[in-house]
């Protein structure tokens, strides 16, 4: 799965970094709105760089639950001054929210230039953002020592993904993000073989994978590329009945569809494709998903029967023999001596 929302560094944004870098400002808080990149706080140093902490990064998460911060030292390496980078991720924020700030990081910091950053934070609690914070943290750095940069957006990322709480959707075993009563009906309804066709929705506002619709299509992939949208994205459940080579088949099949003919929400786009993986294995609480077919689409003409066919029996590739090739057509035979 990939990490990286899509989100670019505005020529902004860029500017505001080279006034940070050159040393105009202590803190550059940057935050995501509307799925992009604005600056926050733009702020002076005033004193040492440890007295100005408390003053001018603390009240930063009063009013914004997610954030980005480059804190400036009164240090310098070889390039330039130092920093610290926070990344505040509040625990009262939306998941799609913390998705989006775990996912935009690397775009920040390679516009920012790593070679700036001295240290780097992931914070979840305004407690931590103090310089009493800040002091324990850095002894917790130094009794466990540091993670890599890939450990630190690895744990992150994993994080995230298992963020859901709520006492009104009923938990599936392997799945963490909360499902309607109704989606979990379904699903045994379409285990049962009492409907052939499920497809689900994540309800972005609600956090939470709904039913939008169930139905009988006898194994017709004319009615399941019916019911794909072509507007927004979804997850299908199909139990498509086919004959190949003479014999009848079934298969069960999920089908996560994207359209490609209309822009959908990056923010949306991520919660579907970092659900996926765990919404399939969570599947095998229903059906025997060891043998499911499980594909990603654009459109509704790529569940066709024929198209779902070379899914399930790939032809085998054809390896065609190595023929040496000719001499030269001017080349006269070669004589054998006796």
């Amino acid at each position: 799965m990939s990490h990286r929302s899509g989100i670019e560094v505005t020529e902004d944004i860029k500017n505001d970094m080279a006034r940070a870098r050159k040393g105009d400002l202590r803190v550059l808080q940057i935050i995501i709105e509307n799925e992009s990149l604005k600056a926050g706080a733009c702020l002076a140093p005033k004193k040492k760089w440890e007295e100005d902490f408390d003053e001018q990064l603390a009240p930063l998460t009063e009013s914004n639950p997610c954030f980005y911060a480059f804190y400036r030292l009164d240090s310098k390496s070889s390039l330039g001054y130092e920093f610290i980078l926070f990344s505040f991720i509040s625990e009262t924020a939306a998941v799609r929210d913390k998705m989006i700030y775990a996912s935009t990081l690397s775009a920040v910091k390679q516009a920012f230039g790593g070679g700036y950053i001295s240290k780097e934070y992931t914070i979840n609690s305004a407690s931590d953002l103090t310089w009493k914070g800040h002091q324990e943290q850095i002894q917790l750095d130094e009794e466990d020592g540091p993670l890599t940069e890939a450990e630190k957006m690895k744990e992150e990322i994993k994080r995230l993904e298992t963020t859901s709480v709520t006492t009104k959707k009923e938990t599936v075993a392997g799945l963490t993000f909360p499902v309607t009563s109704e989606a979990v009906a379904a699903l045994k309804e379409f285990a049962a073989g009492k409907v052939d066709y499920v497809r689900l929705a994540i309800d972005v506002k609600q956090e939470h994978i709904c039913l939008e619709q169930t139905d009988i299509f006898a194994g017709s992939t004319t009615m399941f590329s019916g019911a794909v949208s072509t507007t927004s994205p979804n997850y299908h459940l199909f139990k498509f009945k086919y004959e190949h080579n003479g014999k009848a088949y079934k298969k069960d099949c999920f089908v996560y569809s994207i359209p490609s003919e209309v822009t959908v929400p990056i923010k949306e786009k991520m919660l579907y494709a970092s659900c996926k993986a765990s919404f399939v294995s969570a599947l095998g609480n229903f059906i025997q998903n060891e043998n499911l077919l499980s594909i990603e689409i654009d459109g509704p003409s790529e569940v066709s029967q024929q198209a779902l066919i070379s899914h399930i029996h790939p032809q085998a590739e054809v390896k065609k023999g190595f023929s040496k090739p000719a001499g030269p057509a001017s080349r006269r035979p070669r004589t054998k001596r006796t």
